[in-house]
């Protein structure tokens, strides 16, 4: 029987020399002619170190958005060859993987990926250094989600980045359709407001709940809404670049009004060209873009599919995390996010398990065929409970929708009627934050007298939608009996290559039911490459 070879790959950067270097440590020497360079057996191998991660997304039936990853570090012998890493003050942050092969005779070609990461720092201890590991949804998305702030340096009456009132105050960025959200005035002189650093169609703009009227023009530039007067009542607007104070070029959609307005200053308006470019999936893009992220476009397409309904996000003005953020979005519609082991920015939603499976676990018994390439071995089994009452079904779901970006107070609201219209919002939307869709199955309240009500915020515009989503989530989790549970698997090379967070595998064990195989998605994962086990989480 031959023995895996794992290896790892570690990019740093000699800053003497200012010249990039790969690190190659393998779990045993590898050195075949089809190999970059040669890879020393040096990862280490005592009870001290770490050769797995732990990956996760959707550990709770509404914990959606970006995955998480264990805090993790690698550890290889500290030999005098890599002395230069403390003497030459190597800088760290760039790639970083481990692959597996099938043994040391296996070409480099034939190696599989089973993590891509990057090391932020080491620790260099007298036998070993100790490399952190950070998964990159870690790395690039625990920063703030907006990309500029208000500067304070206007000379009035030119200028668009405010006075001290707003200094340091963040510019919101706007994704998709959003209603009734508060714009920033950003000139006083000429009564200009900033909605949003992102470019949009403004459709509506509003004075203390009140909708303006007049003659609304769209500006060919920011110098001609600065320079141009709106009509009495009316309000001008402009989205695109912009010079900012500070010389360098920036976007925003900035509204312009005739005088200054009673109360504060709202906007409607939509991000995207048509419907079609305001699902989920296509924020998503877009917002992950923006920070460099580029989004698995075949998985974008099979959600748009998944989900086709309009919504929108915005961020307010003081700081917010990329993965709040985006996490917002992606728990509208009940999806996740993730990074495949090859480096892949990957989107799914889970849901009752299907399709295709990619691996079977299973007992091995005395007496059965040896282990298949896409078979693992159950050598432990147990039934999870989060403690927080999701092992009861459910009996009706609530999807909060159509977001109103500032709630008001009904008393300050003078002039707004109490109805809403086709062309106006009336005091009772004004007055509440959310619209609701609710989904209701009485016959589990009767079934299961413990049977629990769920609530949830979503970013659709739409009721209809959002109905459709909550009857769906219901579907889910009005389910009897426990869903998730953990195996302890011992697995050959190929299943590692195939099986990832939210796969679907099968399941066979001799009791409660699935004997004949169950179908799973995998939501957690705790690999031990070297040993070629690890624990799976799933969810029935």
């Amino acid at each position: 029987m031959t023995t895996p070879v794992l290896l790892f790959e570690c990019t740093v950067l000699d800053t003497v020399n200012n010249v990039s270097k790969v690190i190659r440590r393998a779990s045993e020497a590898y050195n075949h002619s089809s190999a970059p360079d040669y890879y020393a057996d040096g990862l280490a191998a005592d009870k001290q170190s770490v050769t797995s991660l732990r990956r996760s997304v959707w550990t709770s039936e509404s914990e959606f958005g970006a995955g998480k990853l264990d805090a993790s570090s690698v550890d290889i012998a500290n030999t005098a060859e890599l002395d230069w890493l403390v003497s030459n003050k190597a800088a760290y942050g760039y790639t970083a993987r481990y692959l597996l092969l099938a043994n040391r005779q296996a070409s480099y070609s034939s190696a599989i990926a089973l993590a891509t990461g990057v090391v932020d720092g080491a620790n260099y201890l007298w036998d070993r250094i100790s490399f952190r590991w950070r998964d990159p949804v870690a790395f690039l998305l625990d920063k703030t989600a907006q990309r500029r702030q208000w500067t304070g340096t206007n000379v009035l009456p030119a200028g668009v980045d405010g006075v001290d009132d707003i200094k340091d105050q963040w510019v919101p960025e706007w994704f998709g359709t959003n209603y009734n959200v508060q714009a920033t005035c950003v000139n006083t002189s000429v009564w200009v407001f900033q909605a949003a650093n992102t470019v949009f169609t403004p459709t509506t703009v509003y004075d203390k709940g009140s909708k303006m009227g007049g003659g609304t023009v769209q500006r060919a530039s920011l110098a001609a809404l600065l320079s141009n007067t709106p009509a009495s009542g009316g309000w001008d607007w402009y989205a695109g670049t912009f010079t900012a104070a500070d010389g360098t070029t920036q976007t925003g959609t900035f509204i312009r009004v005739a005088a200054k307005p009673d109360g504060e200053l709202t906007v409607d308006g939509s991000e995207g060209a048509t419907t079609a470019d305001r699902t989920v999936a296509q924020l998503a893009k877009r917002m992950l873009a923006t920070w460099g992220i580029t989004l698995s476009s075949a998985d974008v397409t099979v959600a748009d599919v998944l989900q086709s309904g309009e919504a929108g996000v915005v961020t307010g003005t003081s700081e917010e995390n990329r993965r709040d953020f985006v996490n917002r979005l992606l728990g509208t519609a009940g999806f996740v996010l993730w990074v495949s082991p090859a480096g892949v920015w990957r989107l799914g939603r889970p849901g009752i398990p299907s399709g295709t499976s990619v691996a079977t676990f299973r007992v091995m018994g005395l007496g059965r065929p040896a282990q298949s390439t896409t078979e693992g071995d159950i050598t432990e089994f147990e039934w999870l409970s989060d403690g927080g009452g999701e092992d009861q079904p459910a009996y009706q779901c609530t999807i909060n929708h159509t977001h109103n970006g500032l709630v008001g107070d009904k008393n300050a609201l003078a002039g707004v009627s109490w109805p809403a219209t086709s062309t106006t919002r009336g005091l009772q939307w004004l007055g509440q934050e959310w619209r609701k869709a609710t989904a209701t199955d009485n016959t589990i309240l009767t079934q299961a007298p413990l049977a629990r009500q769920t609530k949830e915020d979503a970013y659709f515009i739409d009721a209809t939608v959002a109905a459709t989503e909550a009857t769906r989530r219901l579907t889910m989790r009005k389910r009897h009996g426990p869903r998730r549970a953990r195996l302890h698997v011992t697995f050959p090379p190929a299943v590692a290559a195939v099986v990832d967070l939210m796969s679907t595998v099968t399941v066979v064990l001799p009791r409660w039911g699935l004997s004949s195989g169950a179908q799973a998605i995998v939501y957690d994962m705790d690999v031990n490459w070297r040993l070629g086990d690890a624990d799976i989480y799933v969810y029935f």
